[in-house]
């Protein structure tokens, strides 16, 4: 049996479903010597051979042996390395052939490979890459040339966020000299081609070759405007108005819009950064967008909206943009603003399946890729350089969108609080809520009391009102130090009940909003609620506190717990024994889940201050030695160091507080 039918055996095998026979395959293939290995995997790769799966087998171990081994460049010091020079040459000789002529899923994996390689070797020492990538162009075919594209693109890519230097300039200006122009020259061909094309195939993949040409573009231009592009800027202007104004079917709407977004992400970045060469084509582009908005197809396509809403955004402050939508502001909410803020399909989902996730996305606004957050940055930007108009259309789609949702559309309502948030807030951190508004005091009390203080009255059922009532709860969240002490301690009252409801994103927002109540400082820089005004509510809160914390490292219920006990103090202990053993059971968590360094931090301050709470009453600190004895003596046992400073701080104040030392104590001397 020849080598390459050795080889062929054991990729067959690796696919073999017996878990014994794949192992001892895979561990053959693993064992081949690096440079013999990769010289008989490119044997293979050049023989032809037909079997998809195979093919994809042999790439993929190419391409781990490439990522392991090809930083390990010959040097006087390191003259051997584990791939020799002759199989390197051989390597980059022949992988931009594999890359055109393999399967979709065997070319994505050896553009992986090539990706590596031309991250160390292009361009000094891969000279005939870039006349290799060109002379391709030439080839009619438009899925070759996305081919051709993509794998540029590999080379590309990091000139959008790769540092500025000599060795980067040198590299793209000859990338230029080299790529430019028939990349120019290949759009204008294949424009062509599609205007008179006939087959929905043919029209997919040429969409498909124009899409990877905007990202090549895109890539080129980021550091700089290349004099190229600078003295065709009119040649590609007009390619990229022709793409937007194609028309769209429902054979390649997708694909279409997919281009389109493409276009519209390259001429943002003129906008942006090149503005003064790029303002001649601004209007003509503006109208095109806009008039694409209004188009139906383009809602199937959520990078689609994503990539215009952003276009929008840098549009504001340009001179010609009052000029486009100065008349057309209804329309501008309408087709751009509010579908975006209103709860989609996956949000819903997240909600039951993922709420943790769901309130990261939504309270500590992470999702800053998102539709929604795009929206809002693009409404804020509008509320500052246009409040005239776009103030009052926040009003009058507020009533709008309220009316709807008492019609029984409840995404309605999500959506005006997200359009408010979004229109009158200008300064907002997690921390410390809303620090800069466009509104008033009194507009945000008037609104809170119609809009969402009557949602709060318990938690709901089911999973539509608790999605409103977390909308409503967010409001709260960020205005809480705009509204006045009444409406604070009356919403308190109703917040102890949402800790124990059935939504867990629910409890999470209830839990963070009733913390961050208890930190809201008054006018005379004292806490606004006191220890008199949660009193009431001390065992609501416990039970809906503590629950959380029975089976999970939660860090919103841990900081809510401490902060309730700090305000509370001397109040606090007619709770402290039950709460006390809640916290045994959390350190218990703990130590089993791994919470994370503040979570253990807020849960040892919680058991500090049950300590400083329980100081004096009866059995004090016996009872609370005991209580956590059993899982302090398994920290020291197992030399759980995230947890052994804390320990020892409260062993050191309990001995401090006792009368004579226990033996427990002497168990833990000898642990020492």
């Amino acid at each position: 049996m020849s080598e390459l039918q050795e080889l062929e055996s054991a990729i067959a095998n690796t696919l073999n479903p017996d878990a014994a026979i794949r192992k001892s395959a895979e561990d053959q293939l693993k064992q081949l010597p690096t440079d013999f290995g990769l010289n008989l995997f490119l044997k293979y790769m050049s023989s032809g051979t037909q079997n998809e799966d195979y093919q994809l087998q042999a790439a993929i171990s190419m391409k781990n042996i490439i990522v392991k081994n090809w930083t390990d460049s010959i040097t006087p010091d390191h003259p051997n390395p584990p791939i020799s020079l002759q199989t390197r040459n051989l390597v980059k000789e022949h992988i931009v052939t594999f890359i055109m002529n393999a399967p979709n899923r065997t070319s994505k994996i050896l553009r992986e490979a090539f990706s590596v390689i031309a991250k160390n070797d292009f361009h000094e020492n891969w000279p005939g890459l870039m006349p290799s990538l060109v002379g391709l162009m030439n080839n009619p075919d438009p899925a070759i040339l996305t081919r051709v594209f993509k794998t540029a693109n590999k080379i590309f890519h990091k000139y959008e966020y790769t540092e500025r230097s000599d060795p980067l300039w040198k590299e793209m200006n000859y990338v230029l000299k080299e790529f430019a122009a028939p990349m120019l020259q290949v759009s204008k061909a294949l424009l062509e081609v599609f205007k008179t094309a006939s087959d929905f195939d043919q029209f997919n993949k040429i969409l498909m070759a124009f899409k990877i040409i905007c990202k090549c573009f895109y890539a080129l231009n980021c550091q700089d405007l290349p004099e190229f592009f600078e003295d065709h800027m009119k040649e590609w202007m007009g390619i990229f108005e022709d793409i937007l104004s194609l028309g769209s079917n429902e054979h390649y709407d997708i694909s279409l819009l997919k281009c389109k977004g493409a276009v519209i992400e390259a001429i943002s970045l003129y906008l942006n950064k090149y503005y003064e060469d790029f303002q001649a084509y601004n209007t003509t582009f503006m109208e095109r967008v806009w008039t694409l908005l209004s188009d139906p197809a383009t809602k199937k396509y959520e990078k689609f909206s994503l990539s215009a809403i952003k276009y929008f955004s840098l549009q504001v402050d340009k001179d010609e943009f009052e000029g486009v939508i100065s008349t057309r502001f209804g329309i501008l909410f309408d087709e751009l603003i509010i579908p975006n803020l209103i709860p989609s399909d996956a949000d819903v989902d997240d909600f039951s399946v993922d709420p943790e996730e769901y309130f990261k996305m939504d309270l500590e606004e992470a999702d800053i890729h998102t539709k929604k957050r795009v929206t809002l940055n693009f409404l804020k930007r509008l509320v500052k350089i246009f409040p005239q108009q776009t103030l009052p259309q926040v009003e009058a789609y507020r009533a709008q969108l309220v009316q709807k949702y008492n019609q029984g559309d409840w995404k309605m309502k999500v959506a005006a609080i997200n359009m408010l948030l979004g229109a009158t807030v200008e300064l907002y951190t997690f921390r410390f809520g809303v620090t800069g508004h466009k509104t008033t005091p009194e507009q945000i009390s008037a609104i809170f009391s119609d809009m969402i203080f009557p949602e709060l009255d318990k938690p709901g059922k089911d999973e539509v009102k608790a999605i409103v009532q977390t909308s409503c709860l967010k409001y709260l969240f960020f205005f809480r130090n705009y509204l006045s002490k009444d409406i604070l301690v009356n919403v308190l009252a109703q917040l102890c009940d949402f800790t124990q409801s059935d939504y867990e994103a629910l409890v999470l927002y209830a839990l963070c909003t009733i913390e961050r109540l208890l930190n809201v400082v008054g006018t005379d820089n004292r806490f606004l609620l006191t220890k008199e005004d949660i009193t009431p509510y001390l065992k609501t809160l416990m039970i809906g506190i503590c629950t959380p914390l029975q089976d999970s490292v939660n860090i919103y219920a841990i900081k809510c717990f401490l902060r309730v006990v700090n305000l509370s103090q001397e109040n606090f202990a007619m709770y402290a024994e039950g709460a006390s053993g809640a916290l045994q059971v959390c350190v218990d968590n703990a130590i089993s889940m791994g919470g994370s360094s503040e979570f253990n931090h807020q849960l040892f301050e919680s058991i500090a201050a049950i300590f400083n709470v329980m100081k004096g009453s009866e059995g004090y600190p016996t009872n609370l030695e005991t209580k956590f004895s059993s899982s302090f003596s398994r920290i020291i046992e197992q030399n759980l160091t995230d947890f052994m400073p804390y320990v020892f701080q409260l062993y050191g104040f309990m001995i401090s507080q006792s009368a004579h030392l226990s033996q427990n104590y002497e168990i833990i001397l000898k642990s020492i």
